[in-house]
């Protein structure tokens, strides 16, 4: 069976049939030089077909399959236009409340981008980079699962299933009480720092494809914890990490203005907040 290239959803009509898309044949009419069509007398250049042909990123064959399908939609889209400016939407009501709305939203993004483009040049980003090298540098991570259950009973007894040969992926998904169930109790791979000392304490003691013997008690509850692998943390470079390090120092600088923009205002809060829903059983630190 043969394949068609299709418009992608960006490009299709929006507002008339996708019948239109195939409009019929129009009367033949002497070709000019460099015009694809003509519509209402304004000129369709055979340029800008081709424009539209590499922004979708056909080429050969495949562009010319698709050269007449572009030039209906050119055509459709500038009939739209037309009619639009017929109707005169500017002065619609529902255009100009939209209109606001995209104004404040584009005025809101401009502002922070201004405020917060000295903090997140790149002098700031190799300088937060030199800090991760140093934080990251020649430090031991695991990859590590756990079986998290509410009593030491519990943990008690998921060890002896696991001494009599049960399978601790099977069994974390049986029995773990966190979030990682799905995966089996995997955590991925971490470093000391990034759990809660209990927890990094007995999982850094334990050598690779061995589990605790003991039941490891946090504040989440009791756990079972098993090392998959055992390696030194590799550090990314600089490019690797440019943009996250870019959006932490824009997201800690909006942070910082909003905390300052505070200080300074008067707030006055009348409604009492029920506070945050608990978040689910993690061993991970915020």
């Amino acid at each position: 069976m043969s394949t068609r290239f299709r418009l992608p959803a960006a490009l299709s009509v929006t507002l008339v049939s996708a019948a239109l898309l195939f409009a019929a044949p129009q009367p033949a009419f002497a070709q000019e030089d460099g015009v694809a069509a003509v519509v209402n007398g304004d000129k369709i250049l055979t340029k800008d077909v081709d424009k539209a042909l590499g922004i979708l990123g056909l080429k050969g064959s495949d562009a010319e399959q698709m050269k007449g399908e572009v030039l209906n939609q050119i055509i459709n889209e500038k009939l739209i236009e037309e009619a639009i400016l017929k109707a005169n939407i500017e002065q619609n009501a529902e255009y100009i409340k939209r209109l606001d709305v995209l104004k404040l939203q584009l005025m809101r993004q401009v502002f922070l981008e201004e405020q917060i483009k000295d903090q997140i040049s790149d002098k700031h980003v190799k300088a937060e980079y030199e800090k991760f090298i140093k934080q990251n540098k020649g430090k031991t991570e695991i990859r590590a699962r756990h079986i998290l259950v509410p009593s030491e009973q519990e943990a008690v007894q998921v060890i002896k299933e696991l001494d009599g040969g049960a399978d601790f992926v099977e069994l974390a998904k049986k029995r773990s009480s966190d979030t990682s169930a799905v995966r089996g109790g995997d955590l991925g791979y971490f470093i000391s720092e990034e759990m809660v000392p209990e927890f990094s304490k007995e999982a850094f003691a334990l050598k690779a494809g061995s589990y605790s013997k003991k039941p490891v008690k946090t504040q989440f509850g009791w756990h079972v914890v098993k090392v998959e692998d055992k390696r030194e943390r590799a550090v990314p470079k600089l490019e690797q990490v440019a943009e996250p390090i870019r959006q932490k120092l824009g997201n800690d600088a909006v942070r910082k203005m909003v905390e300052d923009l505070r200080k300074k205002a008067d707030v006055k809060i009348l409604t009492s907040d029920a506070g945050a829903k608990k978040d689910d059983k993690a061993t991970k630190k915020n």
